[in-house]
């Protein structure tokens, strides 16, 4: 699920390496002006839809998406699923196997349906104690053109195409 190159352009790239230095092919997509106002027009409509729990943290912009916003400081866009799995495994990140164990910082990735394909990712910002499931709150940017928005972890724009998600954490990695 992850955006496809338009075009087959390429932009910039800049160095981002996983904690043992193996290299992450990212891309900076700046988006045309074209590109910015139906960007702007769908994420509106998809905050709309999700009523007024969500809290928008940046209205729309380009240059990085989801990964990007969690690997790379938001300097540019990882957009490839083997290089998500390079991060996870290089950076000492592993599952949560216990929802209470949840903190912020941690990152959520969802997957896609029947595939269980990388399609999204968020992190962590609120955890409120609750038995038996916590109530957990991300931050998430949509896609390359969309902002990004505080929300439920289970309230997230692609709802009817995932299967499920993870927490993953690097608090006791490296």
């Amino acid at each position: 699920m992850f955006e496809q190159i338009a075009g087959g352009s390429v932009g910039a790239r800049i160095v981002v390496q996983t904690r043992l230095g193996r290299s992450i092919d990212n891309e900076i997509r700046p988006s045309t002006s074209h590109d910015r106002q139906r960007a702007d027009v769908q994420y509106h409509q998809y905050r709309i839809q999700f009523g007024n729990r969500w809290i928008q943290r940046k209205s729309a912009c380009g240059e990085y998406n989801c990964f990007g916003m969690l690997f790379a400081s938001r300097r540019t866009g990882i957009f490839e699923a083997p290089e998500v799995e390079k991060i996870l495994h290089d950076d000492g990140y592993e599952v949560l196997h216990d929802v209470q164990a949840v903190r912020t910082g941690d990152i959520v990735l969802y997957r896609l349906k029947p595939s269980g394909e990388l399609a999204h990712g968020s992190r962590v910002v609120t955890v409120v104690p609750r038995k038996p499931v916590p109530d957990i709150w991300v931050l998430s940017k949509w896609n390359i053109g969309w902002g990004e928005d505080i929300h439920p972890i289970g309230e997230i724009c692609m709802e009817n195409s995932v299967r499920h998600w993870d927490i993953w954490t690097e608090r006791n990695g490296s």
